[in-house]
């Protein structure tokens, strides 16, 4: 926005002719303005605003929408397909749809779902002059030649309809549509270089003609409803008559330099007008069916252009002005300055509020008084150096002057020389007592009936004095050079430290309705009842650099800072100084609500702002002195319409997207939106987020645009809301789908692919450690087997061997005659043990030489068949599953188990019953003993079996030797079954022919 503050005071009015007000109506509204260097078109014919909030703007250069901030070029097919053709009128019709006229025989366009759709107009006439919309959907088109001049849309279709309604000869300009539904038009007649105004009543089928006074005439409806006609002789109202209407008399003289005008009223009522070539006019309307004083505003004023062409009031009640350089905006503000109280070019101004709510402003020419509801005037030239002004208890107000004071009431009274050499004095006060305070560069002093005393330096810190105030209870709190302020109680004096409080240097001191506040520079201090309490800027923004500060009946705190005036609820404000923390909604005014610069210096003290007593505030600044009225306040109510306008991601760039899918792969994106406010944008505050991504809203401040990156595949559902310059949230916001589709890495189909493979491979590493396992269980048994057979082989070569030889020789000594018999027969004895013993011997190495594979099931038989020839329980032997040779150690570990068990139940279990399962499964060999006896203490089964017994404990150990597992079920009085489970690529033998070496080695072991 190139323009700044264009219009205020009578600076507006230099050059002005002399019907011209001292004090414009004007001055009540901030003129901002956008040229070519700010994107804004040129030579603008036409504004209109869509339902949505967007502001149109028909310029040379083609049809652009603005949204307060930035100027978006809307592309045409009228600019593409007709060389020249560019928008000159633009309308709105009631269900919102934006209808475009264009000129080089472009016809009409209407912009529907985002598009520029053309309407098909046949024939087009040169150029589209205006566009007036009709409640019954009717749309109504005009342009100033002199054959088909009226055009009507209905039921989708253009006719040219001038001879229908019997148009009088002659060029039509400025239609207007009226809320009534009537149809007004200017009419120019060529032949006689007359005007005349063309009425088109609801239901007619003729146009009445309307006399005017000039020419050119353009008819409006102000706020109230009542219609009045501008031209080249001055504006007026229309007044119902008998005979249709008649006109009344001129209400505002006609605008120098003025062609042919258009006219609108804005939100306040007030007349706003374009000249076509002498800027634009405005008045203020008043309730008697007049106007204001006509005010000018042009090019050297702040204006854009002379040359104006187009007017709108928002739905805000801000007012546009299209013009040939640019585009102007006039917003109302409420901040006003104060024209007649004049800057003090010298020095600086001084302010008070008397007990009866008059405000006294002391400036260069004198003392200013402003009483309830009037305007101010001078009360009193001041000869001589005015230091400050303070209210008196008796409803006067002290002027302090160099060398001397003064009561001004109704009289001067109550004169007090001031002693000492002539020096600065910064503020003064009237105590409860009735004493003067004064503050200055080296003392506090006051005065009282016995003179002038001093507070003695020890009190003041050795520093000099800045602001005093009387404190409601009766204390003086006075400022010690913004480091310290220091509060007197009777005889009393006490100081503290501003930054040891947190706020910073002290700015000044304001006495409120119930409390002192100390203004600081990070902060402010309340002194209440002699109780210090602090707000600081870090937790609440607002309070910093303040500098003075007023409290209205209201219920409100204006607050005076650097950074403007601040507005916060009193009740807020007493309860964030009583719970540090707690919520204050507060509000800013600024440049761009009409303060036009900040506070005076520093180095001018005391007070800065004051209320009067119908409510109005008074502010002095650098630049004078301002008025606001708080009551006139009514705030921006109408929350803002939300829009998403673009989408950028890598080379794409969407528009105004609804829902949108993005190409596959896409990651980074960069999200659009705006807030459809147009009084002060830069105001408008935004939340957003992005569900899925972000946890909650995101604040950006006002910021228009979301970044987001490292985004995967999926569905996203951005949404943004905002609020306008006042606060007024439209939570609903807008939304926007985004689709991002997977890539086919990122598909389902490909983590598919990923998942079996993944399985494939852990199933191939599973099985290639099976078999390392296996290949490892195995060696070990081979290793244990290839050690058994040479122990074997071992002990066949020599101790059985050894035996035999021993036995036949014995045997021969048994058969010498000179034996007795009875030593023939200790030696048979002994040879028949021998016997026995080389028979076990054989056996026991030919297992451990392996070279007979007897099944388990054979060995189980045998030794239960051993069992049952002996009392005890009844045994019962069971094999399921195809039986399959079993590897030698597990089935020798096996058979030792299973006999474990069943000893174990037999001695120690008192089972009556044991069934003993062989269970050849493909997938493992299973080998199951169960008893109905007592069972095992599942503490015994936990410690690995009883203190100094290895049954349980060495069939675990025998079954993890043979790559089994052992594992133990029971319950007490109710038995158990003890499971050896072995996996069958370990437990089962390979079926694979012998190694020669393990032929032969068998063979000599059956030897």
């Amino acid at each position: 926005m190139a323009g700044g503050v264009r219009v205020l005071l009578a600076a507006l009015l230099v050059a002005a002719t002399p019907v011209l007000a001292a004090t414009p109506d004007l001055a009540r509204y901030k003129h901002s303005s956008w040229t070519r260097d700010d994107g804004a078109p040129e030579g603008i014919r036409a504004l209109a605003q869509t339902p949505d909030g967007y502001l149109w703007v028909a310029g040379q250069d083609g049809l652009f929408r603005f949204d307060g901030v930035h100027f978006e070029r809307v592309s045409s097919p009228r600019l593409q397909t007709r060389l020249g053709s560019a928008p000159r009128a633009l309308a709105v019709d009631f269900r919102g749809n934006l209808w475009i006229g264009y000129d080089q025989g472009g016809g009409i366009a209407v912009y529907r779902g985002g598009k520029v759709v053309d309407t098909a107009m046949p024939d087009p006439p040169p150029i589209i002059l205006g566009i007036m919309p009709a409640r019954d959907g009717t749309i109504w088109a005009n342009w100033g030649g002199w054959e088909n001049r009226l055009w009507r849309y209905r039921k989708g279709r253009w006719d040219s309809v001038e001879k229908e309604y019997a148009l009088p000869f002659g060029a039509l300009f400025n239609g207007y549509s009226a809320p009534d539904g009537t149809l007004w038009f200017g009419l120019w007649d060529p032949r006689d270089l007359s005007s005349h105004a063309l009425r088109l009543a609801p239901g007619s089928t003729r146009f009445a003609t309307f006399p005017t006074r000039g020419r050119y005439p353009a008819v409006a409806n102000d706020r109230r409803g009542r219609l009045w006609l501008s031209d080249t002789k001055g504006t007026g109202r229309i007044l119902p008559g008998r005979l249709g209407s008649e006109l009344a008399a001129v209400a505002l003289p006609a605008a120098p330099d003025l062609v042919y005008p258009t006219i609108r009223f804005d939100h306040r009522n007030a007349l706003w007008g374009t000249s076509r070539s002498g800027g634009i006019f405005h008045a203020r309307a008043r309730d008697d069916d007049s106007l204001g004083t006509l005010e000018l505003l042009r090019a050297r004023d702040g204006l854009t252009s002379d040359l104006t062409n187009a007017i709108l009031v928002d739905r805000e009640g801000n007012v546009w002005i299209g013009t040939e350089q640019g585009l102007d905006r006039f917003r109302p503000i409420e901040i006003v300055a104060e024209g007649d109280v004049p800057v003090n070019p010298r020095g600086s101004m001084t302010i008070a509020q008397a007990a009866d709510g008059t405000v006294y402003i002391g400036s260069a020419e004198g003392i200013y008084e402003i009483r309830a509801g009037a305007a101010p005037k001078l009360r009193k030239v001041v000869k001589g150096q005015l230091q400050v002004i303070c209210p008196a208890r008796n409803g006067s107000i002290w002027l302090v002057h160099t060398g001397h004071a003064v009561r001004l009431g109704d009289a001067e009274t109550g004169r007090i020389p001031i002693p000492g050499p002539p020096g600065p004095i910064h503020a003064c006060t009237e105590d409860a007592q009735g004493r003067l305070w004064l503050t200055g560069e080296n003392a506090l002093r006051w005065h009282d009936a016995t003179g002038w005393h001093r507070v003695p330096s020890k009190g003041l810190g050795g520093g000099g004095t800045e602001e005093v105030v009387t404190a409601p209870d009766g204390r003086v709190v006075f400022n010690i050079r913004g480091a310290r302020f220091g509060i007197i109680s009777g005889t009393s004096v006490r100081s503290e430290s501003a930054a040891g409080l947190g706020i910073g240097y002290v700015n000044g001191l304001t006495r409120v309705l119930d409390y002192v506040l100390v203004n600081g520079t990070t902060g402010v201090a309340r002194i209440r009842d002699g109780r210090i309490s602090v707000i600081r800027a870090g937790r609440y923004p607002w309070a910093a650099r303040l500098r003075d500060a007023v409290q209205t009946p209201a219920g409100d705190t204006w607050l005076l800072a650097t950074a403007g005036l601040v507005r916060v609820k009193t009740a807020e404000l007493d309860r964030a100084f009583d719970n540090p923390g707690s919520p204050v909604t507060a509000d800013t005014f600024d440049s761009r609500d009409g303060l036009a610069s900040g506070p005076q210096h520093y180095g001018i003290r005391g007070t800065q702002i004051a209320v009067g007593g119908d409510g109005r505030l008074w502010i002095l600044t650098r630049t004078g002195a301002f008025r606001l009225d708080p009551s006139r306040l009514k705030g921006n109510k109408i929350p803002p319409v939300v829009s998403i306008t673009g989408v950028t991601a890598g080379d794409l760039n969407v528009r105004d997207p609804r829902e949108l899918t993005l190409a596959e792969g896409t990651s980074s994106l960069a999200i659009s939106y705006t807030a459809l406010s147009l009084t002060v944008p830069a105001r408008n505050q935004f939340r957003y987020r992005l569900e899925g991504v972000d946890d909650g809203w995101v604040d950006p401040g006002s910021r228009r645009q979301a970044f987001y990156t490292r985004l995967g595949p999926g569905t996203y559902r951005f949404h943004v809301i905002a609020a306008n310059n006042d606060g007024a949230w439209n939570r609903t916001g807008a939304t926007l789908k985004v689709v991002i589709p997977p890539t086919f890495v990122q598909s389902w189909p490909f983590f598919c692919l990923c998942g079996l493979a993944a399985c494939g491979v852990a199933a191939m590493l599973y099985s290639a450690r099976l078999r390392y396992l296996t290949r490892r269980i195995r060696a070990q048994m081979e290793a244990r087997l290839a050690e058994r057979e040479r122990i074997a082989q071992d002990l066949h070569d020599t101790l059985l061997q050894g035996i035999q030889g021993l036995m036949i020789r014995f045997h021969g000594l048994a058969l010498r005659p000179e034996l007795d018999r009875a030593t023939k027969r200790e030696i048979d004895e002994a040879l028949d043990q021998a016997e026995a013993a080389l028979v076990e011997g054989r056996e026991q190495v030919a297992g451990l030489r392996s070279a007979r594979v007897t099944g388990l099931p054979l060995q189980l038989e045998e030794f239960i068949a051993g069992l049952r020839r002996e009392p005890g329980p009844v045994l019962f032997l069971s094999v399921d599953g195809e039986e399959k040779l079993v590897e030698p150690l597990v089935a020798e570990e096996a058979l030792k188990i299973s006999r474990e068990a069943i000893l174990n139940a037999t001695r120690h279990a008192g089972a009556s019953r044991i069934a003993v399962n062989i269970d050849f499964r493909p997938d493992r060999f299973l080998v199951t003993v169960e008893d109905d006896g007592v069972g095992i203490d599942e503490a015994i089964i936990a410690a690995g079996g009883r203190e100094g017994h290895f049954g349980l404990r060495g069939m675990a150990e025998r079954a993890q030797r043979v790559g089994g597992a052992l594992s133990i079920e029971t319950a007490q009085n109710d038995g158990a079954r003890i499971v050896l489970e072995v996996p069958a690529r370990v437990a089962y033998l390979r079926q694979r022919r012998p190694s020669p070496l393990r032929r032969t080695l068998n063979a000599m072991a059956d030897r």
